[in-house]
């Protein structure tokens, strides 16, 4: 059952009979670099993107603004872009020499094999889930773990088994640089990923965004399925099959036809929000416990939006 209030403010606000999610990410993570050679519990400084539109992180050196993919941990930053014909990744970091409080960036190419790559999205710089689109149009989940590199910074944040709906606290991401001591990049060995398949054929339509629960417990896709019609699905990672659910569509609510990604968000006080950006306005999804069980949802304009929930309440972006 759906129940929904409009009131004087131009806010909407339901109560959901269904479970679970969605995104806007309207501010940035960024990361102060800290003592290299220590491991490190990351403590961001949370600002607003122009305009309140998407991000992920802030690309601090001379890293390109455009990417598909990007994560930080305290004194580095990662990104990946799709490249021509979605078979192959340009993979570009920059971390922090403890010595010089420099950048030394660098930049790889990887293959991907059986498939073209319609998104991909980062849990952590260690972590990474590809949907990939093979020939016969099914949708295969890849995750790729980067592999720690002597010398290089890394990230790390536990993975839960916990089924959806127990109370679950994410636990801290972590930064440590392997081996202790940092080496520039030029003189390590070239990162590698170890990769599996998580799910090798879901039926899916065009996927216009991704994202993961930084638990990793589930991944949310916003789905086109044409004449202007779209969902958000969830996609379980915790089951051998990637039972997927859908959550919300565009008959429900009309302006998630418009949404262009999906992300979450973690409130001072309200717990963990999934939510999702639609032209200037917003959808929200709460979920105060992190059980996943999504209690409520609240349909925003963008003047409103900005006033109930200003930035300095996010503690969080995932």
């Amino acid at each position: 059952m759906l129940i929904c209030s409009l009131d004087a403010l131009g806010k909407q606000t339901m109560s959901l009979g269904l479970q679970h999610t969605h995104f806007v990410a309207l501010l940035l993570y960024l990361l102060v670099g800290q003592s290299a050679d220590q491991v490190t519990e990351e403590k961001p400084h949370v600002r607003p993107l122009p305009a309140r539109g998407f991000g992920a992180v802030e690309l601090r050196c001379g890293l390109s603004t455009t990417y598909d993919a990007a994560s930080s941990g305290a004194g580095f930053t990662i990104k990946a872009t799709i490249e021509s014909e979605s078979r192959s990744l340009e993979i570009e970091g920059a971390e922090r020499n403890p010595t010089t409080t420099e950048y030394d960036e660098w930049t790889m190419h990887e293959p991907v094999m059986g498939g073209r790559v319609e998104k991909l999205v980062m849990r952590h710089a260690n972590d990474w889930y590809l949907a990939v689109r093979s020939d016969t149009g099914l949708v295969r989940i890849d995750r790729w773990q980067l592999e720690r590199t002597s010398g290089a910074y890394g990230t790390d944040r536990r993975v839960s088994a916990t089924a959806i709906g127990t109370a679950l606290v994410t636990p801290p991401l972590i930064t440590t640089i392997e081996g202790v001591t940092y080496v520039v990049p030029k003189l390590r060995s070239r990162p590698t990923f170890t990769k599996s398949v998580v799910h090798p054929g879901l039926a899916l339509e065009r996927i216009v965004g991704l994202n993961i629960d930084p638990d990793g417990r589930f991944l949310l896709a916003l789905i086109d399925l044409g004449d202007n019609f779209t969902e958000l699905r969830r996609i379980s990672l915790l089951d051998p099959v990637g039972t997927t659910e859908t959550l919300l569509d565009s008959k429900t609510v009309p302006m998630l036809a418009q949404a262009g990604g999906v992300g979450l968000l973690q409130h001072r006080g309200l717990g963990r929000a999934i939510a999702i950006r639609s032209g200037g306005d917003s959808i929200y999804l709460w979920d105060r416990e992190n059980d996943g069980d999504f209690e409520r949802v609240e349909l925003m304009s963008w003047y409103y939006d900005v006033r109930e929930y200003p930035i300095e309440c996010w503690v969080a972006s995932y």
